[in-house]
């Protein structure tokens, strides 16, 4: 037994679980050695852990290099360079899940990744300045665009995982989730396949669709979507607590020892109220999306055209979620590390998005799902409302420009910001 192949049992077999599950023994059990041969290589799990770290931006910077010889330098503000990053990200990851999950769990932990990635892949060579060089509107959409390619990727494995499919993925299928992945960056959910991508990004919001909202429009939008203090209040009992405690450690490190502690509980006075941590969590997430589904029926009445509808859904969420921080980020712990979500988007919630399907709406549904199509509007979403919180946090405002620019790439995707 070599150290390589332990790093590789580590990233296959922990990857499976999404890192949520990891010891030594489940590495040792995949080899098919007890636990005392591992220590004769790395004396604990965080030294192995440590030895993943290194191994992964190995690689990553490898793949990086090969991709790109001159480096990163410069991609923010040109789309063919956005969508060839897409390209090498799509291949990559599509190609190594526990890479994907190991990226995930481990390093979008932390708060300034963007330059944990950036010092790491300059220690190997590769030098980037995707987010610092350009305009901030190119930045923007490149972050846009590189998160779009990752929520495809992910779903792309957790529906292989789902019908059971055999690891690694076929040639065809790599080609084929590149092919979607660069279809919707490039054109978001208009139709308009045929527009040219080898321009620069321009920092000024030109070449709208006709369908786009005028400036003008977006406030008048974003006032009706405001909503008052009761639609926004913590409700009463004890799912307040819950959300602190998963805001603060995560939906999978919660747990009911911590909540009970919050609350006030013995731990056995909480479980009168919750079986089990499980449907303790699936209670706050399923309350807490019919709520965001009541604000958004009582504000998208059909008067609005589908592009302006999206626009609407999208204001209306942020306005909820900024007015309640724990919620966001309990939310972005479940966006990050548990894509898929299937068993806690309300049937309401996805009625209230159906405009999106409609023939007449100008508007297409990613892979033809419209699961899916909420999924990427609320992951993009949390995401630019997470990148905001520094400044918005519990002040109830919307980040407009950034949430504009969203909705604009959602319908255009980079062809938005390129110049005419």
């Amino acid at each position: 037994m070599k150290h390589e192949d332990i790093l590789a049992a580590a990233f296959r077999v922990w990857g499976r679980e999404a890192y949520r599950k990891m010891s030594l023994t489940e590495v040792a059990a995949e080899l098919g050695v007890t636990k005392p041969a591992l220590y004769r290589h790395f004396k604990d799990k965080d030294q192995l852990l440590a030895a993943m770290h290194t191994e992964f931006f190995d690689r990553y910077a490898g793949a990086m290099k090969k991709a790109f010889p001159s480096g990163l330098a410069g991609t923010a503000s040109s789309v063919p360079m956005i969508l060839d990053l897409l390209g090498t990200l799509a291949g990559f990851f599509g190609a190594r899940p526990g890479d994907l999950a190991f990226m995930f769990a481990r390093l979008m932990r932390f708060p300034d990744v963007d330059k944990v990635f950036a010092s790491e892949l300059s220690a190997r060579g590769v030098q980037t300045d995707l987010q610092m060089a350009g305009s901030e509107p190119g930045r923007n959409q490149a972050q846009m665009a590189v998160g779009t390619c990752f929520f495809m990727v992910a779903f792309f494995h957790l529906d292989r995982r789902h019908r059971q499919l055999p690891h690694p993925a076929s040639h065809s299928e790599l080609t084929a989730l590149t092919a979607s992945i660069l279809d919707l960056a490039a054109h978001g959910l208009g139709q308009k396949p045929d527009t040219a991508v080898d321009a620069p990004i321009s920092p000024s919001p030109a070449g709208l669709a006709p369908e786009t909202p005028p400036a003008s429009d977006y406030a008048a939008l974003e006032a009706k979507a405001r909503l008052t203090e009761q639609e926004t209040a913590a409700p009463d009992g004890l799912l307040p607590a819950v959300a602190a405690v998963v805001a603060e450690v995560g939906s999978w490190t919660a747990s009911m020892d911590m909540v009970a502690k919050r609350s006030g509980l013995s731990k056995s006075g909480l479980y009168s109220h919750f079986k089990s941590k499980e449907d303790m969590l699936l209670r706050l997430f399923s309350v807490e999306f019919e709520r965001i589904s009541e604000a958004l029926a009582r504000r998208m009445d059909g008067t609005n055209p589908p592009t302006e509808q999206l626009y609407l859904a999208m204001a209306t969420a942020a306005e909820y979620l900024l007015a309640r921080p724990d919620i966001l980020v309990a939310l972005d712990w479940l966006r990050m590390q548990r894509l898929g979500v299937p068993d806690l988007l309300p049937p309401r919630l996805l009625e209230l998005f159906s405009f999106l399907g409609e023939p007449d709406s100008g508007l297409r549904l990613v892979n033809g799902s419209l699961s899916l199509t909420v999924r990427w509007i609320l992951f993009l979403t949390i995401h630019q409302l997470m990148r905001c919180t520094g400044s918005a946090k519990g002040t109830g405002a919307i980040p407009a420009e950034r949430l504009r620019a969203l909705h604009k790439f959602m319908l255009n995707g980079l062809m938005e910001g390129v110049k005419p």
